[in-house]
Order: structure tokens, then sequence, then C-alpha cells
């Protein structure tokens, strides 16, 4: 099942919209890539055959036979879980939070029901607790999992990927090293996120390659999704090593065969902000997801575009709107590095944007979350506090550009005031 090896696509992508300003300003050129035309026929607002979604109907009628079995047999656990990977799946379609929420719970009351003994259940706990970040619980039930003995190799695969969210390189290398397959999709993909955290980026893009290529001789049930999956995330590389011609004929390649796989759609959107300047288009693209999938990330993008244009009164609306979204406490921590910055950024309210990133810290104490509280206190104009959290957690750990870039402008400002 592939959400038993990936991490959650979407807040991926927000990852990347943060860095528009930072393009946006930095004089970067280059010709536009983006067919706007061809790319606005696949925004068209209809009811005809082009624009239905087969998979979520798909899913919706799974869901429905398993409520009713789930009454039959009064909530068995084979059952539990069952339906419980069906609300996982719409959730990876429509961004509805509740449908996650609900897996969880049916998970949980599986696992009871099995005394803790299926190591099926536990990863797929593990697998939604990574959706939702956490990221600790993601790897105790890994971890757990892979006490029982059974299909080790998935739970050392989802171990790392929770290793990888807490910038635990070294322990994510190290359980690399016992997933079984080297030349399998499990193994390449996380291959190639660790050549990420490496910002291995050449090498990165190889594995990714050769794990597209794999999930294209699959033929198995779950074959659409994973090359679906692998073809967003081979076009992202891409996009990150400034390839964008490469990411957006990707990106379109598999739209045009999946009108409604609408990562490509935020990835095209992505491409026509940073790149092509295009904001219309990004808008539009945006608005359209709005209509289309219930998470707020669509209303984090669309106040991040506005920004970049300037308009004071669709900035104010779209951050609102994202705020109102992200209370629910469902949501949880999901958002907190976004929500951290907007509040440093647009409300000036320190205190709580430090308590948010303490939050990020206790759940991912990654050198970018330490990086993401010293930049909350370089902004409060403690720069000698921010200094000393970069030098205890961050230094020496990471060589994301972005980070170091930051880290040198807070040096930067520290001297100037010396």
């Amino acid at each position: 099942m592939l959400n038993t090896y990936i991490k959650k696509i979407p807040i991926y992508l927000l990852l990347l919209f943060t860095a528009v300003l930072m393009y946006a300003c930095s004089g970067k050129s280059s010709l536009p890539v983006v067919n706007a035309d061809e790319v606005r026929t696949f925004l068209a607002a209809d009811n005809s055959a082009d624009t239905y979604n087969k998979e979520l109907e798909e899913t919706n009628k799974r869901i429905q036979f398993l409520t009713i079995k789930m009454e039959q047999d009064n909530s068995g656990p084979v059952t539990a879980g069952l339906f419980a990977g069906a609300l996982s799946q719409r959730f990876e379609i429509t961004g509805d939070i509740n449908d996650i929420v609900s897996a969880d719970s049916l998970l949980h009351i599986a696992n009871t029901k099995f005394n803790g003994s299926k190591a099926t259940v536990l990863q797929s706990l593990s697998a939604n607790a990574l959706k939702r970040h956490e990221f600790k619980a993601s790897f105790e039930y890994a971890f757990n999992a892979y006490e029982l003995g059974e299909h080790k190799s998935i739970s050392a695969g989802m171990m790392f990927d929770a290793a990888i969210e807490t910038g635990s390189y070294l322990q994510a290398e190290n359980l690399l090293r016992t997933i079984t397959g080297k030349n399998e999709f499990s193994y390449l993909i996380r291959a190639s996120k660790l050549k990420q955290a490496k910002v291995e980026t050449d090498s990165a893009v190889i594995f990714m390659e050769m794990a597209l290529e794999n999930a294209r001789k699959n033929t198995g049930n779950t074959a659409k999704m994973t090359i679906k999956w692998a073809e967003n995330t081979m076009a992202m590389l891409y996009y990150n090593n400034d390839e964008y011609e490469k990411a957006y004929e990707l990106f379109i390649s598999s739209l045009r065969r999946d009108r409604n796989n609408y990562k490509a759609l935020e990835g095209i959107a992505l491409i026509a902000a940073v790149n092509d300047k295009n904001y219309k288009l990004a808008e539009d693209i945006q608005l359209f997801l709005s209509a289309r999938l219930l998470s707020p990330d669509p209303y984090l993008n669309l106040y991040k575009i506005s920004k970049l244009t300037g308009d004071a009164p669709s900035m104010k609306r779209y951050l609102d709107e994202f705020i109102t979204r992200t209370k629910n406490p469902k949501y949880g921590k999901m958002y907190n590095r976004y929500l951290a910055e907007i509040y440093t950024e647009e409300y000036r309210d320190f205190d709580k944007a430090k308590s948010i990133a303490l939050q990020e810290i206790d759940e991912r104490p990654s050198p970018a979350s330490y990086y993401l509280l010293a930049w909350i206190n370089s902004k409060q104009g403690d720069n000698k506090t921010a200094i000393e959290i970069i030098k205890n957690f961050v230094e020496g750990k990471t060589q994301d550009p972005s980070i170091l870039s930051g880290i040198e402008k807070i040096y930067f400002e520290e001297t100037k005031r010396m």
C-alpha cells in the first residue's frame, strides 16, 4: 500500500511555496515554461466526463460498503483496518482532515482488539501519525511493528521516514541499510530522500529516476497511484534542481493522463509563480484547488501569491481563511511551521511564534526547526539568542542552502550592531 511508505505531499509542496518570496526578490530570471492556455483547459469547471474523478468515486463506494460491513460485524478488527485504509486513501485525494482522524480511531480499535499483535495495523498507525506530523508516535508504532518480526523491512522503512523528519540522519542512514530489495521502489525513494537531506541533489534525482522507472513497471492494484506519486515527486526534484522545463513536462504529462492529479496542478502553480512570474495563473490554479480540496493548503498559497502581487485585501482575506481553518484542533501540529512564520511576519506576535516553534522542535528536533526558532528571535531583534541557537543546534548539522543563507544574514545583522 502506497501510504505505507510515503509522506504527505501537500505539505512538501507548501514548503517549496515558502521559497517564492526569496526567488521573486533574487533577480533570478528564466524564460516562461508553463503553457498557460493548455493548463487552463484543466481548470474548466463543468460536469462533463473530463472532470469525473473515478478514483474518488471508487473510494467513496468502498467506504459506503465498509460502513455497512462495520455495523454487521460489530466493528471487527479486520473490517476496521480496511475501513481505515479507505478513509486514509480519501484523505490523500480530498485533504479532508476528518478522514485521517477517523481512520486513526479505527486503527486504534483494531490494534486493541488484536492486542497489538498485528504489524500491519501498527504500520498503518505509523503512516497516519507521519501524515499528522506526530513523528515520535510514528517511529514508536513502526518500532513496535518491527519488534513483532513480521514485514520487518517495511517497518524499518517507516522508522526511516520518521527519523528523516526529526533530523536523525545517521539513524535514517543505518535504517536504510536494513531495507531489503535495493532495486525496489520502497528502497529507492528513501535513498533519494536521504540524498535530499544531505543536499546531494544529483544523486537524489538519479535514485528517484530509478524509482519512477520501477513504478512504471508495476502492474499491481496500486500501480496508478504509485506512478502518479513518483511522477509528482520526480518533477519536484527537477524543480529543486532549477530544471523547470523537465519539471513542467512531467507534471503536464501526468495531468494529461489524470486531470484530477491535483498535486501536478500544485506543482505547475509553483513553476508559474516562481519561474514565469505568472501570478494570475498561479492564483487561478489555487482557487480551482480550493474548490476541490478541503485542506487549508490552497489558502496559504493564495496568501503568498497575493503578498507577491501586493494585493493587500486579498492577502488579508486568504490569510484569515488559512488561520481560521488551521484553528481546527484536528490539524494538531501539521501547520506549525507556517503558523510560526505568519505570527512572526504578519502579526509580530513573537511570543506566540516562539511557543509554536518550540512545539515544532519537541516533535521534530531537526536543524530546520531550530533554525526557525533562531530566525524568530532574530526578527524580534535578539540576534545573540539566535546565534546561540544556531551554534548549538544548526551549524554543521545541515547543508540546506536556504538555512545557510539565513544564518549568514543573521550573523551579518549582528556584526552591524557591533
